[in-house]
């Protein structure tokens, strides 16, 4: 969604007519979104944080960035070093490269390990939690992240299998899937697995936190790409809670972005201004 990006920042600096504007880039990836925004808005300072030690490491040279979480962004001063970032930019999704590297344990299709994390400075892989968690917490963590409606049977035969053998790969997972007639559940089951071993739900909820409290001097626009229903469910219960405080509103992908880029279907923009001051 590079171009709704654009087109929100430009707007931004236009109404509120400021000559410079200071901007993190809170999931800064591989930099795209803040590479195209460089080249087009004047004056525009970006400061990119990512919890992949990876990704900041193959950053262009002209960006600026640090290995942190995103729901640090309130520690780090802008490039202006100014208090408050005019622009808070988050997307919530994961980095295509992040799948196609086999270390990251992220494909179901590779038989890659169960690992998962973003980060090596993650404390628990996917593996440890199939190791390691009651029934109850597997349970839990395939219903409410996964939607999986055989989550207490997938749950427990997890359970009885690793009595026999540990689970180091994906293919043990997609195997036992296979077995209960759950095929079609393949993908969701790893996404649940996905978003406990990160703490992705958690994290975005800290993060509206830290931008709810902070104390601006501005009004101040944040924009958060979403990629699932609970992210987007996460962001919207915010904002009703908030309302008095924050202004919202939501962009798709146009058809034509859908077509070049299929990922994106299931994105979702929203637009939200800060305007307590």
């Amino acid at each position: 969604m590079h171009k709704e990006i654009l087109e929100r920042v430009l707007a931004f600096q236009k109404k509120t007519l400021k000559n410079n504007i200071d901007m993190v880039d809170c999931t800064i990836g591989t930099g795209a979104h803040s590479q195209i925004l460089l080249e087009h808005v004047k004056n525009l300072k970006i400061l990119g944080l990512d919890i992949d030690e990876r990704m900041i490491k193959n950053l262009p040279q002209n960006i600026t960035a640090k290995q942190d979480n995103f729901i640090n962004f309130y520690k780090h001063k802008t490039l202006s070093d100014t208090k408050n970032f005019d622009i808070i930019f988050a997307d919530l999704g994961y980095n295509i490269n992040q799948v196609y590297d086999e270390s990251y344990g992220l494909s179901y299709k590779k038989n890659s390990l169960l690992d998962m994390r973003y980060s090596q400075s993650i404390q628990h892989t996917a593996a440890d939690l199939l190791n390691n968690r009651s029934q109850q917490e597997l349970r839990e963590i395939f219903y409410h992240y996964g939607n999986i409606h055989k989550a207490n049977q997938l749950a427990k035969i997890i359970i009885d299998n690793r009595q026999k053998e540990k689970f180091e790969r994906a293919n043990q997972v997609v195997d036992i899937l296979n077995e209960l007639s759950m095929g079609d559940q393949i993908m969701k089951t790893f996404q649940a697995l996905r978003i406990a071993v990160n703490q992705e739900i958690n994290n975005l909820n800290l993060f509206l936190e830290k931008v709810q409290s902070q104390q601006i001097v501005d009004k101040q626009l944040i924009l958060i790409i979403t990629f699932h229903s609970l992210e987007a469910e996460s962001v919207q219960k915010f904002i009703m809670k908030f309302k008095k405080q924050f202004s919202m509103k939501t962009i798709k992908p146009s058809e034509d972005e859908i077509k070049e880029n299929p990922r994106s279907r299931s994105a979702l923009l929203f637009e939200i201004i800060n305007k307590s001051i």
